[in-house]
């Protein structure tokens, strides 16, 4: 098991994007809007995807708070979903997503969630802008592929989840991410870059799923209405942690309690990645050289 402290991703920190800014027309406080005008709301560290709740809305600043009365914040604009809280909210672009981060602390790892692409490209370079770092990798997935008939006939299925964590350990370096997906839509849901902290061999037991918001309700005739709606993904484990690295574990996780994080639960099983808090965890000092960590964790939907 792996944890992934994220640096956080705003104005300063994006470097460079080739997704437009363009969902709906900008808010403009000379400007009067009637009820239900969509738009987008463009200021510091702020951008949003807005409603307007009333007519004649005229100079009104949008908040983003739930108690404005002239103005309700829908999403981020589709350029910074996949810099939301929200993993199942998904920045999309025809072709590719090509995004450039700023590193501002030590960086060692590359986390892509939610993803759908044929391939995703990291390039690092550090501030004199020299390339240290440069992999593309297939995001088609082999498992089920084991003979030449499974090879030609099985349908293609692609990973959804991608986590680099062999990344040269930089400090202000940048990191370019191209997701492609040539011919079609490249979406992401969860983009960020950071430092990963290694907590110990997860055992075998694991568990995964998801708790799912969807709405499924039976008329009175008994045919189901299904309104579709996020989920988040739930991971339950158990980890061996050296003797040596308990006390600095336990710091950590009580530290990164209220942080989302992501969680690394086995690398071989990308569907254990996770963006979210642990909802509890115990450590059991079982053994004189490890204990075993009891962690549930659940993802951001």
């Amino acid at each position: 098991m792996k944890i992934i402290q994220p640096e956080i991703t705003n104005d300063a920190t994006l470097f460079a994007t080739n997704v437009a800014e363009t969902d709906f027309a900008v808010w403009n406080p000379l400007t009067t809007y009637s009820i239900n005008t969509m738009l987008i709301y463009v200021d510091t560290n702020k951008h949003w995807v807005i409603r307007s709740l009333v007519n004649s809305n005229l100079g009104n600043v949008p908040t983003g708070l739930n108690t404005d009365l002239n103005w309700v914040k829908v999403s981020e604009t589709n350029r910074w979903k996949m810099f939301d809280l929200k993993t199942t909210s998904q920045t999309f672009n025809n072709d590719s997503i090509n995004v450039t981060l700023n590193g501002l602390g030590f960086v060692d790892s590359v986390s892509a969630l939610n993803i759908d692409g044929a391939t995703i490209q990291i390039i690092g370079k550090d501030q004199f802008g020299t390339t240290f770092y440069n992999v593309t990798s297939s995001l088609i997935a082999v498992d089920g592929i084991y003979d030449p008939y499974t090879y030609f006939f099985s349908p293609l299925i692609y990973l959804t989840d991608f986590v680099a964590t062999d990344v040269p350990i930089y400090s202000l370096a940048s990191y370019q991410v191209i997701i492609a997906k040539t011919g079609g839509v490249a979406k992401c849901g969860t983009l960020l870059i950071g430092k990963v902290i290694d907590i110990g061999g997860t055992e075998y037991g694991m568990t995964i799923g998801i708790t799912d918001y969807s709405v499924k309700a039976a008329n009175e005739f008994g045919d189901f209405i299904i309104t579709e709606r996020a989920y988040s993904k739930n991971v339950q484990l158990t980890a061996n942690v050296e003797k040596a690295s308990v006390n600095a574990v336990i710091n950590a996780l009580n530290r990164l309690r209220a942080t989302p994080i992501v969680y690394l639960g086995a690398e071989d099983y990308t569907s254990s990645f996770a963006y979210g808090f642990y909802k509890d965890y115990g450590v059991v000092v079982s053994y004189p050289t490890y204990s075993k960590l009891q962690i549930e964790i659940e993802s951001l939907s």
